[in-house]
């Protein structure tokens, strides 16, 4: 879809951007594509010295849209990363919330909340958390406590939280309660399992799994989570699914061609959800 390296694609609800980031030489960047004209968008500045990446829309009108991303870490498990704001087309960035003490990454928009893996030990040791914060009371809230990573969180149509976490030595993905806040396991395997996605009907689970040897696409119900399909199958890593507002099509990073590109696959044919 982007002829240039992308990661961890999304597009607005109004069907008219592909958000996405790239590599600049050393470094990650933001840039969106307007599918209208196919004309791309450079949305960190130049001179930018640290990582901007994980990019999300927050609110999106006519040819003006915000987004929601992390900034900073020089280099992997290095340095600090904070969520920012920015608008587009001024430019004007800020940072989501007030916390100076809390870290924040991995960003995912759900209404009028953003959902992250957050921390407060400056020097990266302890595990990550997740966050939710509130954008009309501009408050944060924890959402677990735990002494193994989470990362990920992705909220349900009806206020559950989907995430990874590797309490069990490997990644799995986990379903969090809306109602009383406890946590399962809903897909496991003897890989890892990422990048966990619910489609705009809140019916598929889309996300990726190394449980033959390396990443590939997966697709399952919501009711029922063993009745999964496998949706790539390329020579390299596909990772980072995210649904088109259409419900049908995913879209995701492919490295089957050496450096990462975004491409998309039509997900259903025969495969429907049970009764």
């Amino acid at each position: 879809m982007v002829g240039d390296s992308g990661r961890y694609p999304s597009v607005s609800n109004d069907g008219r951007w592909l958000l996405f980031q790239s590599r600049a030489g050393p470094l990650d960047r933001i840039r969106v594509l307007r599918l209208s004209d196919h004309k791309l968008f450079e949305l960190t500045p130049a001179g930018t010295t640290v990582n901007e990446r994980h990019p999300a829309f927050l609110d999106v009108s006519e040819d003006e849209f915000d987004v929601v991303f992390g900034h900073g870490t020089v280099g992997e498990q290095r340095g600090r990363e904070n969520l920012m704001v920015r608008s587009w087309p001024s430019g004007a960035t800020e940072p989501l919330h007030g916390d100076k003490g809390l870290t924040g990454s991995i960003p995912t928009v759900t209404g009028r909340h953003v959902l992250f893996a957050g921390s407060r030990e400056l020097d990266g040791a302890r595990a990550p958390n997740l966050y939710r914060f509130n954008r009309d009371r501009k408050t944060v809230e924890r959402l677990t406590e735990s002494t193994a990573e989470q990362w990920r969180p992705f909220g349900g149509a009806t206020g559950e939280v989907y995430f990874i976490s590797d309490a069990d030595g490997r990644f799995a993905i986990y379903r969090r309660d809306q109602s009383n806040g406890k946590s399962e396991k809903v897909v496991g395997s003897s890989g890892d399992e990422w990048d966990p996605t619910v489609s705009p009907d809140g019916r598929w689970l889309a996300f990726a799994s190394k449980r033959n040897g390396n990443w590939d696409l997966y697709v399952a119900p919501t009711s029922d989570f063993a009745r999964l399909r496998r949706i790539t199958d390329l020579s390299g890593d596909e990772w980072d699914p995210a649904w088109h507002p259409n419900g049908r099509v995913l879209l995701f990073g492919s490295a089957h061609e050496g450096e990462p590109k975004i491409m998309a696959v039509c997900v259903f044919g025969d495969f429907q959800p049970p009764p």
